[in-house]
């Protein structure tokens, strides 16, 4: 895999230096030892559509931008021991689905969590054999259809009967 760096304020500075003086993108993404997508992208990304800087390049601005959208993006969440036995415990004690579980997480900002991800959690546990997961077992009784796991087919969640009965027209 391919390591890239991103631009910092110094190269963006010197963007907005060039482009006053209307050297070509393709030139300037030499001059920073760019490729010359990252300078059309950044040029895409930031120059201004309103305001009074419209329709040009102002490197503070591509410069706090780039920071909101490295900030608001997505993350990775660890999904940790504590993290794992809080969903347990919702799970068990309180009777609630892991859709339930992964609003209530995300309105007391512990973690951004999708039910998905907790659905899968709880099957793997189940086929896994690690010592470290024993205590999260059982977890699978508790969600409302048991024991019973819905097939996915091409990205759509069937019951097992509804699958069989689309194969079976099929042939």
């Amino acid at each position: 895999m391919k390591k890239y760096n991103q631009l910092n304020l110094h190269q963006r500075y010197q963007i907005q230096a060039l482009l006053e003086t209307e050297i070509s993108k393709s030139e300037i993404a030499k001059i920073l030892l760019v490729v010359p997508c990252t300078i059309y992208r950044e040029l895409s990304r930031n120059i201004a559509k309103r305001s009074r800087t419209a329709g040009k390049y102002v490197a503070s601005n591509a410069q706090r931008r780039a920071d909101t959208r490295h900030k608001n993006k997505a993350k990775q969440i660890m999904f940790t021991k504590p993290l794992k036995e809080r969903i347990a415990g919702l799970l068990r004690y309180e009777k609630w689905s892991p859709e339930l579980n992964s609003k209530r997480l995300e309105l007391d900002d512990e973690a951004c969590l999708g039910h998905e991800k907790i659905y899968r959690w709880i099957w793997d546990v189940k086929k896994s054999n690690k010592k470290t997961d024993l205590k999260f077992y059982k977890l699978y009784k508790n969600l409302r259809h048991g024991s019973r796991r819905q097939k996915m087919v091409l990205g759509i969640f069937y019951k097992n009967t509804e699958l069989e009965v689309i194969i079976n027209n099929k042939v």
